[in-house]
């Protein structure tokens, strides 16, 4: 269970925005063990002022493009993400896991399909590699992108959507939306005075039943038996967005999200037991280990270097679910995980604490799909 870390040099940095940035990976002899899915995501170790930290972060690049990248979005008091927009630099080493994650699309490059994208923030990092996978492999697809931003300044990836417009004009198609666009004010006494005028001349709003109304009414399905849709970004975006993609006859296994929205602590709150001899259940394999702090389990089990598939870590997207096979947890959340499979005994360990000395559970349970949790 315990994976072995690959290094890497840092090939190239590149400023997205002014609170992002993309490094590409120095991959030499072709992609080995870093064969991936457009969507997956790499975990990330790395050393900061004599400190381990381990973040997974979305690959933004495409597997047919000749770059491995992935994309990081500055967040208010987080360590990794304001460390590698502010001091990564061409040449630097990091430690890398292979690439992990299930939000990836089936290709089927014979068939015509709809394929709809919602998307917000920093959430269009992994739909960044999975709609140029999909324009590039499925040549009579179309995809369309409805992505949110505060302002201007966040859209990422902007030129680079350009281009694929320009590319693909019949097959992709983009709409950008602003929640607060930016204001210009003019010079002296009377633009102290005035708000300042907006330049956008985009739509203006969120990712809302209103607004993914008249996205489809701008793009109505064709065929309801070939439509995906791909859903990445805050938790009430996403929540908005598939309750609305439901609601319209979207079937669940045609809806593919991916939720990431934050940095997070190595040590969140709450819990009392300490040293409770755990077995684990993972890819076949049993071990036996001491989770000896008071983190919830998944943390622990990362501490040790126990590679857990995850994504969000605050109990929405359940990449960790697992079932307690004996002893007690204390869940402090279950956002991600429906009600009759917690009634089963399944729970996310991101938010899971022993409240036992012993503790067994299962990551192989045959419920631990993801899909079928969402």
């Amino acid at each position: 269970m315990k994976e072995n870390f690959i290094p890497v040099s840092v090939k190239d940095v590149k400023r997205e925005t002014a609170e992002s940035v993309s490094i590409s990976f120095e991959v030499t002899n072709g992609l080995g063990e870093l064969n991936y899915q457009p969507g997956q995501y790499v975990f990330m170790r790395m050393m900061i002022d004599e400190v381990e930290y381990l973040r997974p972060y979305s690959l933004s690049s495409a597997p047919y493009e000749d770059d491995f990248t992935v994309t990081v979005k500055r967040l208010r008091g987080g360590v990794v993400s304001n460390f590698i927009n502010d001091r990564i630099l061409k040449g630097d080493k990091i430690e890398i896991l292979p690439p992990k994650g299930d939000f990836y699309p089936d290709f089927k490059p014979e068939t015509t399909r709809q394929h709809f994208f919602f998307g917000a923030g920093s959430g269009i990092t992994p739909l960044m590699s999975i709609m140029k996978s999909l324009l590039h492999r499925e040549p009579d697809s179309k995809v369309y992108l409805l992505y949110g931003n505060r302002n201007e300044d966040g859209i990422m990836f902007k030129s680079e959507l350009d281009h694929l417009q320009l590319k693909y004009p019949d097959r992709f198609f983009v709409e950008y939306l602003l929640s607060a666009p930016k204001r210009y004010r003019q010079p002296g006494l009377l633009g102290f005075i005035k708000r300042g005028d907006i330049r956008w001349d985009g739509k203006i709003g969120q990712i809302d039943n209103a607004s993914l109304t008249e996205f489809f009414t701008t793009y109505p399905i064709q065929d309801r038996s070939k439509i995906k849709s791909f859903v990445c970004g805050p938790s009430g975006m996403m929540e908005a967005s598939i309750n609305y993609l439901t609601k319209i006859g979207f079937n669940s296994d045609d809806i593919l999200s991916e939720s990431f929205h934050r940095d997070h602590n190595d040590i969140l709150p709450g819990g009392n037991i300490k040293n409770c001899k755990t077995t684990i259940t993972y890819k076949g394999e049993s071990y036996q280990l001491d989770i000896d702090d008071n983190r919830p389990i998944l943390d622990s089990l990362l501490k040790k270097d126990v590679i857990i598939p995850f994504a969000c870590r605050s109990g929405v997207c359940a990449s960790c679910v697992c079932k307690v096979v004996k002893g007690k947890v204390n869940t402090r959340q279950t956002k991600g995980l429906k009600k009759e499979f917690h009634d089963l005994g399944y729970i996310l360990s991101c938010q899971s604490i022993p409240t036992t000395d012993h503790l067994e559970i299962d990551y192989d349970s045959e419920f631990h799909n993801i899909k079928r949790f969402l």
